[in-house]
């Protein structure tokens, strides 16, 4: 039995025993479970929603698999590195992506032998 059917049996148990709702005790039991009720559908409401966000999530992820499959992966069938990404400089002084004749590539590539030897 879920939530909001049980607030539909309180709901029911509450006519059955004929509660006084002129009473303040009646008038309590009847607010009570209506509060119940209206929070069961709230609650319904965002089970349903956060099924559907799951399920659009695992699509985008699914999609954001197959997009980096296609990106990140090299499309040759030798042994070379074409997807490797090492020898990559964006100089801030051309804005050009690959250039040779800046001088912090140069210093790149100096401190990477250095880090080698």
């Amino acid at each position: 039995m879920n939530i909001t059917e049980k607030t539909a049996y309180l709901k029911g148990l509450m006519a059955g025993l004929n509660i006084d709702e002129s009473k303040p005790e009646g008038k309590l039991l009847t607010a009570i479970v209506e509060t119940l009720d209206e929070m069961a559908n709230e609650i319904a409401d965002l089970g349903d929603v956060a099924e559907y966000l799951e399920d659009y999530i695992d699509e985008v992820d699914h999609d954001l698999g197959d997009l980096e499959t296609e990106y990140y992966e090299c499309d040759c069938d030798c042994d070379c590195d074409c997807d490797d990404d090492d020898d990559y400089c964006f100089c801030d002084d051309c804005d050009e992506e690959d250039c040779t004749d800046c001088i912090l590539c140069d210093e790149d590539d100096e401190e990477e032998t250095e880090d080698e030897e």
